[in-house]
């Protein structure tokens, strides 16, 4: 390794020591009612997913006070996090598609959406977990999907070879050895 010289270092340090970001100001707190509200929803007492929009929270962007953060352990809490579960990522609606055609892979994303939906298996003693990606980085074969933390990963993933990973490895617990992608 090589390790820059006392002199530079001296001189890296007190570069930093120089910023001269102006402070992030501090928002206000939001409404007393807004903070109970969103209380109740985090404790469970109202389930509603209205309740966060009846508090004055933006949808998109940053938000006044510890509204962002509150709202963030509601999402976390419905989608039951902290169970253990597995979790899909398709390869799909890429911004340069490489491995297969865009609008199929968004249709397989779209069925595969659906299908979990269909079947209640976010909902499920062990939940799944589902999430779009842009490249999982084999661009072959694709659209190609992983699933943690079996960390088994698929090629071909269209609609008909999404049912059968459904089925047999997310269900039933079985590979799809016929779609995985082994590394010799």
């Amino acid at each position: 390794h090589i390790f820059p010289s006392p002199s530079l270092m001296t001189q890296l340090l007190a570069s930093t020591k120089a910023c001269t970001h102006p402070p992030v100001p501090s928002l206000p707190l939001p409404p007393l009612s807004a903070r109970r509200q969103l209380s109740r929803v985090a404790a469970g007492q109202n389930d509603e997913p209205s309740a966060a929009r009846t508090t004055g929270m933006k949808k998109d962007g940053p938000t006044q006070g510890g509204l962002e953060e509150t709202q963030m352990r509601v999402t976390a809490k419905q989608l039951r996090i902290n169970t253990p579960g597995r979790h899909i990522f398709l390869c799909a609606g890429a911004t340069k598609p490489k491995c297969c055609n865009g609008q199929a892979s968004l249709e397989s994303w779209d069925y595969l959406k659906r299908r979990i939906k269909e079947l209640g298996l976010e909902k499920g003693a062990s939940p799944l977990w589902r999430t779009k990606a842009d490249c999982l980085r084999i661009c072959a074969k694709g659209p190609i999907a992983v699933i943690y933390p079996d960390q088994v990963y698929y090629h071909s993933c269209y609609p008909p070879v999404l049912e059968r990973i459904i089925q047999e490895h997310l269900i039933a617990g079985n590979v799809v050895e016929e779609f995985q992608i082994m590394v010799p």
